[in-house]
């Protein structure tokens, strides 16, 4: 494998992780969101 091969392995590795860190503090905002309009209630 080139190391440009590897690199762009690596670049696609971080894209995937980055998705899934949105994805992840999306759905914990909404979470707390629901939470915090709960409490107020």
């Amino acid at each position: 494998m080139s190391e440009r091969e590897t690199r762009l392995k690596n670049l696609k590795g971080v894209e995937v992780q980055k998705l899934k860190s949105n994805k992840r503090s999306k759905e914990d905002s909404l979470y707390n969101s629901t939470i915090a309009t709960l409490v107020r209630k």
